[in-house]
């Protein structure tokens, strides 16, 4: 999961391509209109959704 202005997003989608190309099950999504820390720093729709994001992918 990466925030559109990110200033580490482009390294952030470079690793999870890394992963994916080694086999590794991944799931990568930005979040527009962010910056880095946004579901800490940005108590609003978006944050709300980043985090039910990761609760979905750690229950399954």
């Amino acid at each position: 999961m990466t925030a559109e202005r990110d200033t580490v997003a482009a390294e952030a989608d470079a690793f999870a391509a890394r992963l994916a190309a080694a086999g590794v099950a991944v799931t990568h999504r930005r979040f527009p209109g962010v910056d880095h820390g946004f579901t800490h720093n940005k108590p609003a729709a978006v944050a709300r959704e980043a985090l039910e994001t990761i609760v979905q992918h750690a229950v399954g």
